[in-house]
């Protein structure tokens, strides 16, 4: 059951981890996503209603914000992100939990090859190999976030 107080305070604290302490963790132009991480958890937890709607109005907020670089790519990227996550939900038991990972870690992959293909379109025609390392080193430095957090607080797991 959607616990509204609980994900509410969950969700602002992540807008401020976002918007504080993303920047002084960037890496090289390379910033680990807290709403990615927040929105994963929400689709595994809640389903892929919830993950999208979360995902949709977080991104929202964070394009009026002025943080994102096209108004309505994160609304849309966390909104797909959302709807693959979801398909993990109710699966930790039915899957083998490599399996149950392996398919978490290829969205997140997703999520920002889609991201950057937008973005640094540019990257990607004038020189691939550093378009291609811009994925990997995103998606591994946010996958680092998500295994940490899994450490305290099981991705697998039904809150």
């Amino acid at each position: 059951m959607l616990n509204r107080k609980k994900y509410l305070i969950s969700a602002v604290v992540v807008i401020i981890l976002q918007l504080v302490i993303a920047d002084l963790l960037t890496v090289r132009l390379v910033r680990p996503d807290f709403i990615l991480i927040y929105i994963l958890y929400i689709s595994v937890w809640e389903g892929r209603l919830w993950g999208i709607i979360v995902g949709f109005v977080l991104g929202l907020f964070m394009d009026f914000v002025g943080v994102a670089t096209y108004f309505g790519l994160s609304s849309l990227s966390y909104s797909i992100f959302a709807y693959l996550a979801g398909y993990l939900h109710g699966r930790y038991s039915k899957w083998p939990p490599i399996g149950f990972h392996l398919y978490g870690a290829g969205v997140i992959v997703i999520h920002f090859l889609f991201q950057l293909l937008i973005t640094s379109q540019h990257i990607l025609t004038s020189n691939p190999q550093v378009f291609w390392a811009r994925v990997f080193f995103t998606a591994v430095y946010s996958l680092s976030f998500v295994i940490i957090t899994n450490l305290f607080l099981p991705l697998g797991t039904e809150d």
